[in-house]
């Protein structure tokens, strides 16, 4: 019987690491000081891939204790690019922890602050010693997501409608078998949270800025044509790095900024292809031209944030994604109720109470008794105007 792929990849793996984990025990073994560097790398290397392979927290985890292994004999003088290269993974697999379904805020930020102390010692040595690569890409990508999510304060805003429709969608599909490295910091939804941020104005801006930075480096190595899944998914990073930075930095070029970069992770994440990426940054999209339309052109880009909400339903069915058909829903709600301040229109009050309806299918008063109040308030006044239309 043929193996699928990843069990055949696991099983190859593990086969790896039983030998790696044979031959750095033998004492006399770590007399050859670069071969026993070189071994524990590939050790610490093998269960990083497993990691990736099975998304598992244990083999990151080891994958940790054996990239400090190598840390202690490893001189950064005398090996430069073994040094960078097993920094950059042990960041790297910091940064793999970090996922929100896996660790409280606290344990978030700690492992970000890792990743970040780690990724910049490594690719000091990384961008002297080497020309720029993928593995330095990927690193700059890691390392300005890690900036973004302690801007944040809470990872996915500590929010319990977020962490739920994030759930979702990996119980249904793995986005799009994307590796989990480029996954994470894709999923951004701007739903107005109510919880302050634990990280100060000056750190929040600060850590906004080199994640700006720091994913436009990436961008200088990750181009369309070589790498478009990377591209897409460091454009998409890049929106979400300079929507956060308009929390301190309220200015229309930062949500036009914010905007090239999801329009530019569209051209890769087409719904066709990728649904589930594409539909994500269309959600992220209409978001920032409900922002930008606080400042400007209200109901033009209240119009193109509703374009893009109804992309995103185009994905998010009622009966397979629930809580993400909810929250697009509810997002394309705000769209045309702020239409609606400006426009006395029937046609657009009925599209404003269609799209509350439709939330609360899901925004039930008993799961979700907050939302629940909020929309059910807006349903009430909406059928009050048409009434007296």
């Amino acid at each position: 019987m043929k193996l699928a792929p990843n069990q055949e990849t696991y099983l190859n793996l593990k086969r790896a690491i039983e030998s790696f984990e044979a031959a750095v025990k033998k004492k006399a073994y770590r007399n050859f000081k670069e071969h026993y560097l070189q071994t524990v790398n590939n050790l610490a290397s093998s269960y990083y891939q497993l990691a990736e392979v099975t998304d598992s927290l244990k083999f990151y985890q080891k994958a940790i204790r054996f990239y400090h292994e190598a840390g202690k004999i490893n001189s950064p003088r005398q090996f430069p690019l073994q040094y960078a290269t097993a920094q950059i993974n042990l960041g790297n697999a910091y940064f793999a922890l970090t996922k929100g379904q896996r660790a409280d805020a606290r344990y978030d930020r700690e492992n970000c602050q890792k990743t970040i102390f780690t990724l910049e010692e490594a690719l000091k040595y990384q961008i002297n010693e080497t020309a720029p690569s993928s593995t330095q890409a990927l690193a700059l990508n890691n390392l300005g997501c890690a900036c973004y999510i302690m801007a944040t304060g809470e990872p996915m805003g500590n929010n319990k409608i977020i962490q739920l429709a994030y759930r979702e969608l990996l119980k249904v599909r793995k986005f799009e078998q994307i590796p989990p490295r480029y996954a994470y910091a894709q999923y951004n939804y701007h739903l107005e949270t109510g919880h302050p941020s634990v990280t100060g104005l000056e750190d929040k801006a600060n850590y906004c800025k080199r994640a700006v930075e720091t994913l436009q480096e990436a961008l200088k190595i990750y181009n369309q044509t070589e790498f478009p899944i990377e591209y897409a998914t460091v454009q998409n990073n890049l929106g979400n790095a300079y929507f956060r930075l308009t929390e301190i930095d309220y200015q229309s070029k930062n949500f036009k900024y914010a905007i090239e970069a999801y329009q530019q992770a569209l051209i890769v994440w087409s719904p066709e292809l990728l649904p589930i990426l594409s539909a994500n940054t269309y959600n992220n999209l209409g978001n920032a031209y409900l922002k930008l339309a606080k400042i400007e052109d209200q109901v033009g880009n209240c119009q193109k944030a509703a374009q893009a909400f109804e992309k995103t339903l185009e994905v998010y069915i009622l009966k397979q994604y629930p809580l993400n058909f909810a929250i697009a829903q509810d997002n394309l709600k705000t769209a045309y109720s702020m239409i609606s301040e400006l426009e006395n229109s029937l046609e657009i009050y009925k599209q404003t109470f269609q799209a509350c309806e439709a939330a609360l299918k899901v925004f039930t008063k008993r799961r979700f008794p907050k939302k629940y109040r909020l929309l059910k308030y807006e349903v009430d006044n909406l059928v009050k105007l048409l009434i007296y239309q």
